[in-house]
Order: C-alpha cells, then structure tokens, then sequence
C-alpha cells in the first residue's frame, strides 16, 4: 500500500476487511461496502487517461462526428487535385507542401518516416513523383545495399547501356 495517500490506504483496507467478512447472508450490500463503492466511482470519474491508450471518449471519438467531417475531407481533397491539376497543366512551379505531398505519396509514408531528415530534404529535390525518378532512386538503394565487386559490376553493366550516373528525368513540374 506505498505510495497511497490516507484517504486510499482506508478505502482499501475497509475493502479487505468487506471481503473478509462476506457481506450480508442475503447479498445485500453493506453501508460502509455502499459507502466504499460510492468512493471507488468517484475515483474512477476523475481519471481521465487509464494509460495503456485508452481513455475517457470525447467528441472527436463519436462516429457521429466523424462521418460530419466526411464531406469536408472530401472538399479538400478534390480541390489539392484540382490545384495541382491546374499547376500540371499550367506548367506552374510546385510550391513546397504540393512537393512534401507528392514525394511521400511517391515513397511511401513508412519509407519516408524510415529516412533521416537529410536523406529527406534529398529526396525532395530529386521529384520522386515522376516514375522513372523513383526507380532510379530505388536502384541506387539497391546498389548500395550490394556487395563491392557486384555494386563495381551493377555500375560497369549500367555504363554499357548508356546511363550516366546522377541522371534523373526532369520532366513535369
């Protein structure tokens, strides 16, 4: 019973000793077993985080609420497509956030948390989200997950067939 404060180190005993004795021969509950659960609610009412995850629901868990934001996910997301149809088409620059988007989509979100924060800003230069970029990025992954001699022979192999390294296909925005 460490680390209880009085008021618990009571309310626990007096259980013990509700249990020791068995209630009443009818089932009936006690005043002082009446009184104890009483206390045991109060206590429970005001935890609001029981760890482990779990805790007290609140609006934002109701799937009344969630299926009212249903539609205002789908506005925004028609209109990012809209906006980034509207930049292909223009052939406007990409802002920052279209190019964090496009480039996680392209990787993957596990792939794109797995990387360290360098490798990312690397990968936000390189337009992930043209095919052909992502899997010239993917094979240089595999690369150098290879061995020496079969990465020497990979490269000699590439170099035959007219690849240059560091070539990464521009293309649209």
């Amino acid at each position: 019973m460490e680390g209880k404060s009085g008021r618990e180190k009571k309310a626990a005993k007096r259980m013990m000793q509700a249990a020791a004795a068995g209630g009443g021969a009818s089932g009936e509950r006690t005043k002082a077993q009446e009184r104890l659960y009483k206390l045991i609610v109060k206590k429970v009412n005001q935890i609001d985080d029981f760890g482990g995850g779990f805790h007290k629901p609140s609006l934002r868990d109701l799937m009344v609420v969630r299926i009212l934001k249903v539609p205002l996910e789908i506005y925004r997301t028609l209109y990012w497509k809209c906006r980034i149809s509207y930049r292909r088409r223009r052939k406007i620059e990409y802002n920052d956030d279209d190019v964090l988007y496009l480039t996680k989509k392209a990787v993957g979100v596990i792939g794109w948390d797995a990387e360290t924060p360098e490798q990312q800003k690397i990968m936000l230069t390189l337009k992930l989200w043209i095919p052909e970029n992502l899997e010239r990025l993917k094979e240089e992954i595999e690369l150098s997950r290879m061995g020496r001699g079969a990465r020497k022979q990979a490269k000699r192999d590439k170099k035959k067939a007219g690849w240059k390294d560091d070539q990464y296909v521009e293309g649209e925005n």
